[in-house]
């Protein structure tokens, strides 16, 4: 399969690489390095055909990586109910104090408000009754808290951007690789190797 052609070494006439540009220990020379030893040759497969050419898979999840990086994504704020589709409009608190979010289709006219994480309140207010489930929650806040906070302080992933349990496994595993590579670089800023 052919796919469009990039030259990230390709020379300009001022400056004369892109390289040049960007300091020799930034991120993004680890994302690339990253994303160089993966093997995509199972995507070849999968594009051949007629067809216009597609861009290289390694192109893609090095963008897919840095965004997350960067805190940089798109976002598509719906409600599905009943196989209507719902785009945000707003959050809002009611004068009982409860936040709602709020919801549009245009096609029907027609506004939809949900409870502000109902679902998950529920079930954990039924977890915690059980001191032993309190006491392995206390353990969260030493081991797994560090890491949800850097994703969704420091990386900017709030929400799933995707739908189905496979699509969402493969989007936190993208989130988890640009959670490591921030490690493996801020550790070899730390000792002094370039990347």
């Amino acid at each position: 399969m052919a796919y469009i052609a990039s030259n990230k070494n390709q020379n300009w006439l001022l400056p004369l690489s892109i390289c040049d540009m960007i300091p020799r220990n930034h991120i993004c020379f680890l994302v690339e390095d990253f994303v160089e030893s993966l093997d995509f040759s199972n995507f070849d497969l999968i594009y051949e055909g007629p067809g216009h050419p597609a861009y290289h898979p390694r192109i893609i999840m090095k963008i897919l990586i840095y965004g997350m990086l960067c805190k940089t994504r798109s976002s598509r704020n719906e409600l599905i109910v009943d196989g209507v589709k719902y785009r945000f409009k707003c959050i809002y608190t009611r004068k009982n104090g409860k936040k709602i979010v709020s919801f549009w289709n245009h096609k029907i006219k027609k506004k939809r408000d949900a409870p502000y994480y109902f679902k998950e309140r529920l079930r954990m207010r039924n977890k915690m009754e059980n001191p032993e489930s309190k006491k392995i929650y206390s353990l969260r806040k030493i081991t797994v808290e560090p890491v949800y906070g850097n994703l969704k302080h420091n990386l900017g992933f709030r929400e799933f951007l995707l739908r189905s349990l496979e699509k969402v496994k493969t989007e936190f595993n993208l989130v988890c690789i640009a959670h490591n590579l921030q490690k493996i670089w801020k550790l070899k800023q730390e000792i002094g190797i370039s990347c």
